[in-house]
């Protein structure tokens, strides 16, 4: 009941500051030669499409060569590119949207809103900052052809297995990104694709160097699709394991954990096999991807004690016990076996866009002879409210119920990237609840070349995490400068009358 009241509490605050700033609707303003969609086929595609229209946009109409938006070049608005690949390098206010090509996006780049591929794919560095995340569509298009009258007209085509997939038997090399972190120091891997029949079935195999624990990491993943919207994947792999990661994506946490010498997760490793099966349904504003699956388990502790004299480089942080020699808590060694449930639904009334990705974990055979079932869910919200003002919610909750947990599954709240006015993991616990409002003003002056003008948000953060139930929740208010790629913030706790301030990079929490 105790833990109950407290996510009715937050849900209600959340849903009190999406109802202070309800979306309003942008006036059309176009550039270029006008677009119609004659035909807009099933889906949620030709609803991504003809909201990007709707809103204001400039069209590159086709054409042999990529269109290219320089680092010098400003779009002001949403960019639409017909029947031709586009590269990203400057800063786009709005969507981009890529019909019958493919779109990359490059280092320092930045799109203030989503990267789609209709009929083709998207690529984005690491280095750039994309909003509102990508979407690719590979098996479908639009055939553009010149309108009477002038412009273009858009008419929806299924892709045949020729047109959007090689039927040809083919090796892609593969090299995944390196990481960086206090336990396993450099992670470099290797991961080519063996594809066979139009890509009904590609399998990985990978292997993982650690360069701190000095070992190889054998992994693999088989994929198979078998039909239009049902696929399924197995993934194997030994290796070191987190529950963390949402707090930082892999390269701002590598970054972190190399020139600062903070790390913000805990590690375990472990031998993992997931089987999920996936199958998508979808309307011309909603799509939903429920799947099912199961996992087994062999997980151990990372030997990594207090007063330990060992740690990866770092510039700053190395020998510190709060840094690089944080020592990770214990776990409860041995298997695990577990069914898996989970969903993602993605919806798009108007302006508002929406993402929830659930999965739910029930343990059938965990160390203890323990039986539980943990929750987790991340939901995504926003919408603009005046001109380009908008507001966004990041939400992530577990919920665990049963017996007790094994602490593998535990996770945690507290520093750098959730609460900052709180100590680096300063909760801990199998029921979390984590709340983060933002509204964002973006101001033209002063404008920096290359950079353009500054964005204020103002931002209200609660959250906690405890073991069986939630303690009181803690608040945190302040604001945000943001200038590019870069931020800095200022934080207050009221409850505990803290003041924390930092800087950092614009594409993390």
């Amino acid at each position: 009941m105790r833990l109950a009241g407290r996510a009715r509490l937050a849900l209600g605050l959340a849903l009190g500051c999406a109802a202070a700033v309800r979306p309003a609707v942008a006036g059309a303003q176009q550039r270029g030669p006008d677009v119609r969609i004659v035909e807009r086929g099933p889906g949620f595609m030709g609803g991504v499409l003809a909201a990007a229209l709707a809103s204001p946009h400039t069209v590159v109409g086709p054409a042999d060569s990529a269109a290219r938006v320089s680092r010098t070049t400003r779009v002001p608005n949403a960019l639409i590119v017909l029947a031709r690949d586009a590269t990203i390098e400057g800063r786009v206010r709005g969507d981009v949207v890529v019909v019958g090509g493919d779109l990359y996006v490059r280092p320092g780049a930045v799109i203030e809103g989503r990267a789609v591929a209709i009929g083709g794919v998207v690529v984005v560095s690491a280095l750039a900052s994309v909003r509102d995340g990508r979407l690719s569509y590979d098996d479908a298009t639009y055939d553009v052809s010149p309108a009477p009258g002038g412009g273009w007209e858009l008419r929806y085509r299924r892709l045949t297995a020729s047109e959007s997939r090689d039927d040809r038997p083919r090796i892609t090399p593969g090299i995944g990104m390196p990481t960086y972190d206090r336990v396993n120091g450099l992670s470099l891997g290797l991961a080519p694709t063996f594809s066979l029949a139009d890509d009904r079935l590609a399998l990985q195999p990978s292997l993982t160097y650690r360069s701190d624990l000095g070992v190889l990491d054998p992994g693999g993943r088989i994929t198979g699709r078998l039909d239009d919207r049902t696929r399924a994947e197995l993934w194997m792999r030994r290796g070191t394991f987190t529950n963390d990661a949402w707090i930082y994506g892999d390269l701002l946490n590598s970054v972190n954990t190399l020139f600062g010498g903070r790390d913000l997760r805990n590690y375990f490793r472990g031998t993992r096999a997931d089987l999920r099966v996936y199958h998508r349904t979808e309307g011309e504003r909603w799509e939903i991807e429920p799947w099912i699956g199961g996992r087994w388990e062999r997980a151990e502790s990372v030997v990594m004690d207090t007063g330990t004299t060992h740690a990866p480089w770092s510039l700053f942080g190395r020998t510190s016990d709060e840094g690089m020699r944080r020592p990770n808590p214990p776990i409860d060694d041995g298997r695990l076996g577990a069914g898996l449930l989970g969903a993602r639904l993605r919806w798009e009334p108007g302006d508002v866009r929406a993402v929830t990705d659930v999965e739910t974990e029930i343990a059938l055979d965990a160390p203890g002879n323990r039986r539980f079932a943990q929750t987790t869910v991340d939901v995504r919200l926003s919408f603009p409210t005046f001109g380009r003002q908008r507001y966004r919610l990041e939400a992530h909750g577990v919920v665990t119920g049963g017996d007790s947990t094994v602490r593998q599954r535990y996770v945690h709240l507290g520093g750098s990237g959730t609460l900052r006015t709180l100590g680096a993991f300063e909760q801990a616990g199998d029921q979390l609840l984590f709340l983060e409002h933002t509204y964002s003003i973006p101001f033209e002056r002063p404008a920096l070349p290359l950079i353009g003008g500054p964005t204020l948000a103002l931002r209200y953060v609660v959250g906690s995490t405890g073991v069986g139930s939630l303690p009181p929740l803690e608040q945190e208010v302040g604001v945000r400068v943001v200038f590019g790629l870069l931020r800095a913030d200022l934080l207050r706790n009221p409850g505990r009358g803290v003041s924390k301030g930092s800087v950092g990079f614009s594409f993390t929490r």
